[in-house]
């Protein structure tokens, strides 16, 4: 009996220094990728993808000098390349002294955070700003990661404000949204951030995820989205994939979801922002 107590107390203690050690270096668990993390059904898509219907004339997606306006300067490019030439991540943005806001599976595509570099502002090859990620976050069950930095973030640039939830909340179906980040354009070489407009559908069945009708690509993965007062309302993380029909490439790419802050992801990122 003493022999299994002894036992126990070992794989205990040896499961809770595998836990810290997976923490402490910032490995990304199993639950990070996007599969996993995917919550709205094809009911809620079918539903926002009639609702765009009706709104065929409200799309634009243009390129969208952050360095030129204050405003969107806490945008930037999250990606593993260090120089900034390559954008083998995606978007993120400044919400904290030392806290940035990205969609979870871009940093779930490696095995330690530290990897990942911050460009804010940067635009037209050109990159003012650049910082070294230390640590992140992930938010449980939602397609968030909270990434920290040591240097005051502040000192260089005004993180955006999150929306509150009764504003979220209160949001009307058709109403005018924007997100701006780094998309991988193909036609585009010069790191261009893009300004997005579109149409806001509603959330999902479940709460957690908003559904927009809004033109986006690959690299747009943890830009944020926005009501018309420059507030966040939630971080764009995939496209429609419903699994019982087809869509053509062009509705795939003209249409936007990802977690609402609100509820469960909104009290985790209030808790901590640093």
């Amino acid at each position: 009996m003493k022999l299994f107590k002894k036992v126990h107390i070992i794989s205990v203690l040896a499961m809770l220094l595998s836990v810290m050690f997976v923490f402490n270096n910032n490995t990304v668990s199993a639950q990070s990728s996007i599969s996993s993390l995917l919550t709205t059904n094809d009911y809620d898509y079918k539903r926002a993808l009639e609702l765009s219907k009706e709104n065929t004339n409200h799309l634009d997606f243009k390129p969208y000098d952050i360095s030129k306006y204050g405003s969107y300067d806490a945008i930037g490019a999250v990606t593993l390349d260090q120089t900034g030439d390559k954008l083998t991540g995606g978007t993120g943005f400044v919400v904290g002294k030392h806290t940035i806001l990205t969609a979870q599976h871009i940093i779930a595509k490696t095995d330690n955070a530290k990897r990942f570099h911050f460009f804010p502002k940067m635009n037209n090859g050109k990159k003012p700003l650049h910082f070294n990620i230390k640590s992140a976050k992930f938010v449980p069950n939602r397609d968030i990661a909270l990434l920290y930095v040591e240097e005051d973030l502040t000192d260089y640039v005004t993180p955006l404000k999150i929306a509150s939830t009764k504003k979220i909340n209160s949001m009307q179906v058709k109403d005018r949204i924007l997100m701006i980040g780094y998309p991988r354009v193909k036609t585009d070489e010069k790191r261009l951030s893009y300004l997005s407009r579109g149409t806001y559908l509603g959330e999902s069945t479940s709460r957690v995820e908003y559904l927009a009708s809004m033109k986006r690509y690959a690299g747009n993965s943890g830009s944020p989205v926005m009501n018309l007062n420059r507030e966040v309302i939630g971080v764009h993380a995939h496209g429609f994939y419903p699994k019982t029909f087809n869509m053509t490439p062009e509705q795939i790419s003209h249409h936007t979801a990802g977690v609402v802050l609100t509820g469960y992801a909104r009290s985790y990122i209030d808790r901590n922002i640093k």
